[in-house]
């Protein structure tokens, strides 16, 4: 399936929706970071916590998302890929950088879709009296680096040399 720019404006739009309704039930002081137990050690205003929220997907979207923009303009040398000679020939340059941007886009939906969660579980954390975070945290970590680790596999794997027959 492609992946495309419109489904990281989607989970964009997702985020906002999403920052707008937590602009309407979080108290005016939220607590914005926990330590590894779950317990709250750091607050800031709803009004900072929703921004920070906004500001950050659009500031992650706009970097990772644009990568696959940036290096169709990037000089061969300057991009790390595996087997870089061979895969950024002139005749092969254009499909692989349409494959970078393709994996780019999967990298930011996915964690687009990360961090949607994580900001779910904060605002029901502020939702309760003791603003305690769910262990859920870590099984979002744990299926974000396992969806990353999977990511690094298959860009690996895309970008290996062709088997060339033994003759």
């Amino acid at each position: 399936m492609k992946l495309s720019r419109q489904w990281i404006g989607i989970t964009l739009l997702i985020a906002v929706g999403h920052g707008v309704w937590a602009y309407t039930v979080l108290p005016e002081r939220v607590a914005s970071h926990w330590d590894g137990a779950g317990n709250p050690n750091g607050y800031m205003s709803r009004d900072a916590f929703v921004s920070f929220y906004l500001w950050l997907m659009v500031g992650l979207s706009t970097l990772f998302g644009g990568i696959g923009a940036l290096i169709r303009v990037t000089p061969n040398d300057a991009i790390n890929l595996p087997n870089r000679e061979y895969w950024l020939t002139p005749e092969r340059r254009e499909a692989t950088i349409a494959t970078i941007s393709q994996q780019m886009n999967a990298f930011t939906i996915m964690m687009n879709a990360f961090m949607i969660g994580i900001h779910q579980l904060s605002i029901m954390a502020n939702l309760t009296p003791d603003k305690h975070l769910s262990n859920g945290v870590w099984v979002l970590l744990v299926g974000f680096l396992g969806g990353t680790g999977y990511w690094i596999y298959r860009m690996m794997a895309e970008f290996k040399l062709p088997q060339t027959p033994i003759e």
